[in-house]
């Protein structure tokens, strides 16, 4: 049994250490400085994290909030030595997205619930697939070319005449210590 946790701590740890070295290398969008934060709340009910990081360390509201990974949320709310994250999926936060296809597909992202994530298309003849790649399209507060993830299912509202796709973010919040805002 000892073995066992031992292994796996070391693959725990592991992982850990190449989303810091993902996080590290990560480019700052230009224009943009890096800043290292660390959770210290998670409130999945509410769709939040805090971070250790606040008005004090140049953060303000609507700063993207990235891992190696790819997007986790944007900052909220701001205080003197902290501040709260919207994450992806909470029903209050709307970004600018798009597909990564040639010509490059728009569209409006919105969170339904943490496991719910859609990319509502502005064409709803735009050609989409399962597997696409969904990137911030940089329309509004966050900079173009983050990762959000990847469409697991293309949703047609023959009524409506309305496309999305549901998305798999590619960022697991709940196994996070560490974030980069993008200030």
């Amino acid at each position: 049994r000892v073995a066992a946790l031992y292994n796996e701590n070391v693959s725990r740890l592991t992982r850990e250490i190449e989303a810091l070295r993902s996080a590290m290398a990560l480019p700052a969008p230009a224009g943009k400085t890096k800043l290292y934060a660390e959770i210290v709340g998670y409130f999945p009910q509410e769709s939040m994290i805090t971070v250790s990081s606040g008005a004090s360390d140049g953060v303000w509201r609507g700063a993207a909030v990235v891992t190696g990974d790819g997007l986790v949320g944007v900052v909220s709310a701001v205080g003197p030595s902290t501040s709260e994250v919207t994450l992806m999926g909470s029903p209050s936060l709307v970004i600018g997205g798009m597909l990564d296809r040639n010509p490059p597909v728009a569209g409006l992202i919105r969170g339904y619930s943490p496991g719910d994530v859609r990319l509502q298309l502005a064409n709803p003849r735009a050609p989409v697939q399962v597997g696409d790649r969904v990137f911030t399209s940089g329309f509004g507060i966050v900079p173009r070319g983050i990762l959000i993830g990847r469409v697991v299912q293309v949703i047609f509202d023959e009524a409506f005449g309305r496309k999305e796709a549901l998305i798999l973010p590619s960022v697991e919040v709940g196994g996070l210590r560490q974030v980069v805002i993008f200030r």
